[in-house]
Order: C-alpha cells, then structure tokens, then sequence
C-alpha cells in the first residue's frame, strides 16, 4: 500500500494534538476527535503538522486543540483536525489512585523512553 488508512491518519492526530495535555501535565481524555480529510495521506514520506490550542488551559478541565498536516515535499493539505479533551474528575484529587497512575503512565509509558519531556 502507498496511502495510509483513515483509522491510522486519526491516531497520529489524537497523539499529536495530545501533547499539549502533556506539557500542561494535565491527565486529560479524548472527548470528541474531528479528522477531516482533505487528500490521501501517502506512506514512506515526511508530513509537517502544525497544531495549536483553540481554548482552555493548564488549570482547566477542558481543553480543545487544533491543527492540520501536510505533504513534507509539495505543501498539500492533507488533513485537518479538532480534539477536545477533558480531565477524569478523579484525576482533579491528586491524592486518588487514578490520578497517580496517570501522571505515572505520562512520565513513565510501558515501553521506551518517556512520551514527553515534562
């Protein structure tokens, strides 16, 4: 195959977009994800993605983030996509079992290095 499959080009997005969760060092979940595609994502080649926040914050609950990707050598907008995500309400007590699992998960994933630098 030389194009990725939608399902693939939407779990690079949730990764992406999640990196200002990350950052803030908010445990937050995906509430709604929004991918749309403007033009098949080929395989084997270097994309530039380009994402921001659109609103909430590093003590807020809710957080919503943006950006699209496209072609790393002809410019070509191949997709765009909007996240919102919010915390766990148990992840607002930092003394619950949940919280501290997911702060431990975000500095500590399963396999390799830390996700983030945080």
């Amino acid at each position: 195959p030389t194009l990725a499959h939608g399902g693939c080009v939407a779990t690079v997005w949730d990764e992406v977009l999640n990196i200002f969760n990350l950052k803030q060092r908010v445990p937050r979940f995906t509430a709604s994800l929004n991918v749309d595609y403007r033009a098949p994502t080929p395989l084997c080649k270097v994309h530039r993605v380009e994402a921001w926040i659109e609103e909430g914050g590093a003590d807020g609950r809710k957080l919503v983030s943006a950006g699209r990707m496209y072609d790393g050598s002809t410019g070509k907008l191949l997709s765009e996509a909007r996240a919102v995500w919010v915390s766990a309400p148990e992840a607002d007590e930092p003394e619950t079992k949940s919280a501290r699992v997911l702060k431990h998960l975000f500095t500590h994933p399963p396999h390799g290095p830390p996700i983030a630098k945080l």
